[in-house]
């Protein structure tokens, strides 16, 4: 800051200096748009490390009531589900000798352009102030805050569609806010 001696404005009042000199601030903001989600492992093909796609059920989509009606919310039951259920299918599920293909890959594609992630914000704030006592002690003040703005950001939802919490977003990806206040003799 542009406050106390060697500085632009206040420099000449040495008692002065000790109030209004010596501040800094830090800053660390983080924006991301949402990641692609995606999910496989079915039941497994032979030589392919037992990792196959799921099927796309026709008719169906793949995002859940709740999100296509905007009225997704992850804290509440029943409307923090992220996926339909009903828009996948495993396609060696029902598999018999009689039908001919006992092992066949899925056709729903590895990642999907409309399936992300949540959004990542954040924002990280420091007010620093350093204080000099004699040539070679000083004192510095630091208060900082993480998360200043207590953004919520949502962790991925469940994307094993076994699980019986198939689709529910169940998690956070960050800490709320948080914040320190330090004091510290430098020499």
């Amino acid at each position: 800051m542009p406050f106390g001696k060697n500085k632009a404005f206040l420099s000449q009042n040495h008692v002065l200096n000790y109030f209004v000199g010596g501040w800094s601030v830090t800053g660390i903001q983080r924006y991301q748009s949402g990641q692609p989600l995606g999910f496989g492992c079915a039941t497994g093909v032979p030589g392919f490390s037992n990792c196959i796609r799921w099927n796309l059920v026709a008719g169906q989509q793949i995002q859940s009531a709740a999100r296509r009606n905007k009225s997704f919310n992850p804290a509440v039951p029943g409307q923090n589900i992220w996926y339909n259920p009903a828009a996948f299918s495993d396609p060696n599920a029902n598999v018999t000798a009689a039908s001919g293909l006992p092992y066949s890959f899925g056709n729903k594609p590895a990642y999907q352009s409309n399936d992300r992630s949540f959004p990542y914000m954040e924002e990280d704030f420091g007010l620093i102030k350093r204080t000099p006592i004699t040539e070679r002690i000083g004192l510095q003040f630091r208060a900082e805050f993480f998360n200043a703005f207590n953004r919520h950001v949502f962790g991925n939802p469940d994307g094993n569609p076994y699980d019986s919490g198939f689709g529910i977003v169940g998690s956070t990806n960050n800490s709320p806010r948080n914040g320190q206040l330090t004091l510290r003799v430098e020499f």
